[in-house]
């Protein structure tokens, strides 16, 4: 049983991994990774840099958003365009999206620092 908390909670949707820039070429230096991760019902497009995690969900709602690990900033929510921001995570993590009167989604796990 996980404790409670968890990013299992509410028996969360599974948004998996369909794109990340860190696996193609290599990016210059300074430049963000980014990913995409796909749910049934949403997709969750993310950018991450020194600054910290900045996103988007399609289709655009209100969320609660969090990241889910070790050392995780506090959670934070996305506009009613679907944008949010976070401050950045020390290690590996699950993005946790909450939308208002939608079903919880959990990303694939990933690092933040590539």
């Amino acid at each position: 049983m996980m404790a409670s908390g968890s990013c299992w909670d509410d028996d969360p949707d599974l948004a998996l991994l369909r794109f990340d820039s860190a696996l193609g070429l290599a990016p210059g230096p300074g430049a963000a990774r980014r990913l995409t991760f796909v749910a049934h019902h949403l997709t969750v497009d993310v950018e991450i840099d020194a600054e910290g995690v900045r996103g988007r969900l399609t289709p655009p709602q209100p969320a609660g958003v969090a990241l889910v690990g070790p050392g995780a900033p506090p959670s934070g929510t996305a506009d009613a365009e679907g944008r949010f921001a976070l401050a950045p995570c020390a290690g590996p993590a699950r993005l946790r999206v909450s939308p208002a009167g939608g079903p919880v989604i959990v990303t694939d796990p990933f690092d933040p620092a590539g």
